[in-house]
């Protein structure tokens, strides 16, 4: 009889401790499936935006705010990292790369000014007017350098103005001869232009 009750303890007792491994779930699988699920809820956040902060905010409780927040810090995080780490990659430019940029006062024209002259290159920035805010923001965003080149008063629909911005880049690339093969055939040395007519495309 007590053979028997030790037999039926003994099963009794390893079909708990098999039941329980059973339910216990294994701890890869886990993870994983918490990693994934934070990473869609990463995505979430940041796609849901102002709109989205604004549902949490309003329907969900401390926990769900605290978790948004952090998830959007991590996932904007990320982000820029990414972005600064491409930025740092880009090629950049010698003072033997020149471009022109107009409408430089202000908008479009102005940050493309600002971009090329971080990037290193030559920049004539073309101002319709010399004393606007554009003009003088980009004249001390240059200081020292000698990089940003002011063509002022360029307004692109008036002929005579743009034969004065052509005759200011044309002396500056008789100074600097180095520079003047960048700008195609008309600028370049006779010995530059016979290597590129020899050549079959």
């Amino acid at each position: 009889m007590s053979s028997l009750a030790v037999q039926s303890s003994v099963s009794s007792s390893s079909l708990a401790s098999s039941t329980s491994a059973n339910l216990s779930p294994l701890p890869s699988s886990s993870g994983n499936s918490i990693i994934l699920s934070l990473a869609v809820e990463a995505l979430f956040c940041l796609g849901s935006g102002a709109f989205g902060a604004m549902s949490i905010l309003q329907r969900g409780g401390l926990g769900d705010v605290l978790k948004y927040v952090g998830l959007t810090t991590v996932a904007a995080g990320s982000l820029l990292l990414l972005l600064e780490n491409r930025e740092r990659r880009k090629r950049t430019f010698s003072e033997r790369s020149v471009v022109i940029v107009t409408g430089c006062d202000s908008g479009l024209g102005f940050n493309i000014a600002q971009m090329c002259h971080r990037m290193g290159f030559v920049v004539f920035a073309g101002c319709l007017k010399s004393d606007s805010d554009g003009a003088r923001m980009l004249q001390e965003l240059d200081g020292k350098c000698g990089r940003m080149i002011l063509l002022e008063e360029l307004d692109i629909t008036l002929e005579e103005r743009i034969m004065c911005a052509r005759k200011k880049v044309k002396d500056f690339l008789k100074s600097k001869p180095e520079c003047a093969c960048s700008l195609g055939q008309t600028w370049q040395k006779l010995e530059q232009t016979a290597k590129l007519k020899s050549r079959r495309y």
